[in-house]
């Protein structure tokens, strides 16, 4: 799978977006929290957890990055989750 890096950031950020949104508006969005929860749904989480299976040798400093990276990543989804069941 191949991945275009600013879109699917772009599309985290959409998300932020609407999220805010929701908050402030009080929209009536239909949000799945438990799909939303999910990491590994959208484009970045499917690359990232491709990568991850395909299990590359990396340096130490290299997979703590990645590592970082998929925790972050799998926070946004959680933090997105929640603000979409309140």
């Amino acid at each position: 799978m191949t991945l275009n890096f600013f879109t699917a950031t772009k599309a985290h950020q959409d998300w932020k977006k609407r999220l805010l949104q929701c908050v402030c508006d009080n929209c009536n969005d239909n949000l799945d929290p438990e799909r939303i929860a999910k990491d590994n749904l959208c484009a970045l989480g499917m690359w990232l957890y491709e990568r991850k299976a395909q299990n590359p040798i990396l340096s130490k400093d290299a997979n703590a990055l990645f590592t970082r990276l998929l925790e972050e990543h799998a926070q946004f989804h959680l933090a997105a989750a929640q603000v979409a069941r309140m």
